[in-house]
């Protein structure tokens, strides 16, 4: 009996020495599972604040960008009107232009009607003149 006793120890200590292996793989395996399980979590809250702090640049750009579009808008309607003014300032320096030539042109028919009437009334002068002389003649 003491060699199926030693045997049946033998045995046991064989199973209590699996049982051992097992249990300490099967810890390990807890542990690596575990481990892979807070890397796991740390990499999901890790890309949750970047996708919050992308999420956050984004909204900053569209507000920067909505800003720009109104400036952009305010500085095209800015544009418009400064270029009507413009036209308008274009008109008038025309129209005074037209004055000025239409003034000149007045002038200098004036001078010429003033030197018109001065040979005309020279020639009314001669022409009295000579029925005078003609009268004075005849008579």
């Amino acid at each position: 009996m003491t060699l199926s006793l030693r045997k049946a120890n033998l045995e046991v200590a064989n199973v209590h020495s699996k049982l051992n292996l097992d249990s300490k793989a099967y810890e390990d395996s807890v542990t690596c599972r575990r481990n892979a399980i807070e890397n796991l979590t740390r990499e999901r809250d890790e890309a949750l604040d970047l996708v919050i702090h992308r999420s956050k640049l984004v909204q900053e750009k569209q507000e920067e960008t909505k800003q720009l579009q109104l400036k952009l808008d305010a500085a095209k309607k800015k544009r418009i009107e400064d270029l009507r003014e413009f036209e308008k300032h274009v008109e008038v320096v025309s129209k005074d232009l037209q004055v000025q030539k239409l003034k000149s042109d007045l002038q200098q028919a004036n001078s010429e009607f003033e030197a018109y009437k001065l040979h005309v009334e020279g020639m009314l002068n001669r022409e009295r003149d000579l029925n005078t002389k003609l009268r004075h003649m005849l008579s």
